[in-house]
């Protein structure tokens, strides 16, 4: 079960920072979304690859020029 509480318990915590408008910039961005991709393979697969097909965070990631902490 440590396999989802801890991912989810984690975005839970990003998702209240973000919600009070707390800056994520510094924020380990690559590592919230790997999280949220265990989570999707979990509870469905096919969401999971619906996303990861669709999804273009990985690449806004990748072009951002802000210096990021790294996962």
């Amino acid at each position: 079960m440590d396999i989802i509480e801890s991912p989810v318990k984690s975005l839970h915590e990003f998702r209240n920072r973000l919600a009070h408008h707390e800056p994520v910039w510094n924020k380990p961005l690559t590592e919230y979304l790997q999280q949220i991709h265990v989570v999707l393979k979990a509870i469905d697969p096919a969401v999971h690859t619906w996303v990861t097909g669709h999804c273009r965070v990985t690449t806004l990631l990748a072009e951002c020029t802000f210096h990021r902490p790294q996962s």
